[in-house]
């Protein structure tokens, strides 16, 4: 069914890159339901697009706030690392709060995915000047 593949082109996801709402439902479906290779490509799609800055600002949040999801709740090692390097390399700073959740995940998580979520967590938008989010 065509609703359930995620675009394998880059330029397919270009041109649907306004919507990311359907981007991020066709990228759950591959998550959820797809062979690591739908996986690698719907999150790298997803990653492509945030790293050229394709959404707004508030589309970008959302799917940023799917791809911090899968970091934390996906029982794939490769899917929850692909969906921190989205969220590092995106061309957009994050409001902290967006990304909070990965700072209280930091103690179960080691090595690789350690590093990204500290790197991201150093370069969220802190909406409190009090520093309380660093340790």
């Amino acid at each position: 069914m065509r609703s359930k593949r995620f675009p394998r082109d880059r330029h397919e996801c270009d041109a649907e890159a306004m919507d990311e709402r359907r981007l991020v439902d066709a990228a759950r479906l591959a998550v959820a339901e797809g062979s690591r290779q739908e996986r690698y490509e719907a999150l790298g799609a997803l990653s492509d697009l945030l790293r050229g800055a394709a959404f707004t600002q508030d589309s970008a949040e959302r799917v940023a706030a799917f791809l911090v999801e899968v970091a934390l709740t996906s029982r794939y090692e490769d899917d929850r690392e692909e969906a921190l390097h989205a969220l590092g390399d995106a061309g957009y700073a994050w409001p902290y709060q967006l990304v909070k959740p990965l700072a209280d995940a930091v103690p179960p998580m080691g090595g690789a995915e350690s590093d990204h979520v500290q790197a991201i967590l150093e370069n969220a938008e802190h909406e409190d000047a009090g520093g309380s989010a660093g340790s």
